[in-house]
């Protein structure tokens, strides 16, 4: 296995074929026409050797007086046709090729991967390969390696139907132009098949120093990081670590290119004499009386055809190896298991959410992140969840919501099993507003509506949502106001897009809220009337509130306490207090926050 290419290892063909099968499927009529297209180009280098030896044999017998003019004439007239028609088609096709190969079906190449991410579970994202993966996924769609695919399987088709038809007319002649003129471009696939192999596995090891170059580079140019940069100066550190990694992975790119340049001059050569052979062979064929002037003239350009195309033939084949490796990883990534959902219709919470002995552990990771949680919501319970960064907080909340399945114990909602329940119907009745919430660049009323679409057009409701997250001066503007600099939209403080993100949370008509410390960048005084009123407008909503802070604890009906993955303590804020031990802790450290 280890001298095979890539293009020779198990699932690189098959990725091949699906590449081209997705490609045609999406462009039924301009793919035939394209494929319709190389036929007739591969058949061209064939029917023009032999119009031409007729022309010039023609006009030998012409010169020789044996024969009229008028034969010249005819044959003269059918190539002047051919390259008509072959000029006429060939800017058809490239509208067929551009518009619709490399255009449409590096669209729908696109959209399916937009589509698996939107299907695979959500804990794939927190694995290192799958993000790996999925890198290399995206730039096959980016190379427009599907399209290539597609070209290079009919391209070379085509070079094998024009080597084989121009070989067999050389053949008619002598069958000595044929190991000639073949032999001297076979080291093209050898070459092409050495180096593919080379580049897949530099792409393979490449795809993570990739992603961290995007990252860096990311930090330049993101508002955010690029005003603490410029404060602390610290830009020509980042440039350099950017720097740094550019060079590492150009350095391993020039070291392919360079033996890509050597190996294709060497071939180049070997083409070069094959040529210079041939030519010979032509001459002492028509010394001989082997071969007429007219053969002799037209074979000159037959075994130029012949070299040409076997060339592109074997670097297309050659080039397979690259291709197939983009390939395969795009349907690797489309072929991983999508996120299962269960077949209980959600009709509301009844009862309660029921967390038993629930464990779970990160992607790689070597501590579990929860360590048997045991825990109780019941329908309309405000339950404030509390613990220093890092505790397993978010992670729980994550849980509880489907997002991320358990790695063992069980959740349970109302007595079925969360995995048995329709994660479509369960999350139309959830809301979230999350700590790394987004700040929308799009209008008033879509950075609050864009949480139920069927009620974005409500005003009043849009108004009252702004009113409870403490924006009455948002509340006076028209909903279709635009947000944001960039679009030359109204800019709004850190403080307005955290609060905005809580309307978007309070529109939603959902029965469980969660808030996951998305006022944690405020004051503790305003962050707690925030989520205290926030307490008082959720009713009879099941509403959980994470932070690490315990001013929002006085207002609801519980607390947990989390720490190292489990729930340490539990129960209401005086309850804690009488027992002492960390809530007290925390509060007593924390009191001094809260007044004046």
């Amino acid at each position: 296995m280890a001298n095979k290419s890539p293009a020779m290892e198990k699932g690189y063909f098959r990725s091949m074929f699906r590449a081209a099968r997705q490609v045609q499927s999406s462009i039924p009529v301009m793919g035939i026409l394209a494929q319709f297209y190389y036929l007739f180009e591969g058949l061209f280098p064939a029917v023009l050797t032999i119009l031409t030896v007729r022309l010039f044999n023609s006009v030998e017998k012409f010169l020789q007086g044996s024969a009229d003019f008028s034969q010249a004439v005819l044959y003269g007239c059918l190539i002047a046709a051919a390259n008509l028609v072959y000029r006429t088609v060939e800017p058809l096709s490239s509208v067929a090729i551009n518009a619709g190969v490399y255009e449409k079906g590096g669209y729908y190449a696109r959209i399916r991967l937009a589509e698996k991410s939107a299907r695979l579970p959500m804990i794939y994202f927190e694995d290192a390969n799958t993000i790996n993966l999925r890198q290399r996924a995206s730039q096959c769609v980016n190379r427009e390696i599907h399209g290539q695919i597609y070209m290079n399987l009919n391209t070379s088709v085509t070079s094998f139907i024009s080597v084989i038809a121009v070989t067999l007319t050389l053949s008619h002649y002598s069958l000595l132009f044929i190991p000639v003129s073949i032999c001297s471009v076979a080291p093209y696939l050898i070459s092409y098949l050495i180096r593919g192999k080379e580049f897949t596995r530099a792409r393979r090891q490449q795809a993570k120093k990739e992603r961290r170059l995007q990252y860096l580079w990311s930090l330049f140019t993101g508002k955010e990081t690029a005003k603490e940069i410029r404060a602390m100066d610290f830009g020509e550190y980042i440039a350099g670590q950017w720097t740094d990694c550019r060079d590492e992975v150009n350095e391993e790119l020039w070291k392919l290119g360079k033996k890509d340049s050597l190996s294709l001059l060497l071939c180049d050569s070997i083409q070069a004499v094959g040529y210079a052979a041939s030519i010979c062979l032509a001459l002492w064929l028509t010394a001989q009386g082997m071969v007429s002037v007219g053969v002799f003239g037209a074979c000159l350009s037959a075994i130029r055809a012949v070299q040409n195309q076997t060339q592109f033939f074997l670097s297309t084949i050659g080039n397979f190896s690259r291709t197939a490796a983009f390939a395969k990883d795009y349907y690797d990534f489309l072929d991983l298991p999508e996120d299962v959902t269960g077949s209980q219709p959600f009709k509301g919470l009844q009862g309660e959410f029921k967390l038993e002995n629930v464990q779970f552990s990160y992607p790689n990771a070597k501590e579990p992140a929860l360590d048997g949680v045991n825990l109780t919501i019941r329908k309309g319970e405000k339950l404030a969840l509390i613990g220093e960064n890092g505790c397993g907080k978010t992670t729980l909340v994550k849980l509880l919501l489907g997002i991320y399945p358990a790695s063992g114990g069980s959740i349970s909602v109302d007595g079925f099993p969360l995995a048995d329940i329709q994660k479509d119907s369960f999350w139309k009745k959830v809301s979230i507003v999350a700590q790394d919430f987004v700040s929308y660049k799009l209008t008033l009323r879509e950075n609050v509506g864009i949480s139920d679409l069927e009620r974005m057009q409500d005003n009043e409701e849009i108004h009252r949502a702004l009113d409870e997250a403490a924006l009455p001066q948002l509340a006076e503007l028209s909903p279709d106001t635009r947000m944001g600099r960039e679009f030359d939209g109204m800019e709004l403080s850190g403080g307005q897009w955290q609060k905005l993100a809580i309307a978007r949370g309070l529109f939603r008509d959902s029965e469980v809220i969660v808030l996951d410390e998305p006022t944690s960048a405020l004051d503790p005084k305003i962050e707690n009337e925030i989520l205290t009123r926030f307490m008082e407008l959720a009713k009879d909503r099941t509403a959980v509130i994470i932070s690490h802070r315990v001013g929002l604890c006085k207002a609801a009906d519980r607390v947990a306490v989390m720490k190292d993955g489990r729930i340490a303590e539990i129960g209401s804020h005086e309850e804690l207090l009488k027992a002492g031990s960390l809530y007290q802790t925390m509060w007593e450290a924390q009191a001094s926050w809260y007044t004046d």
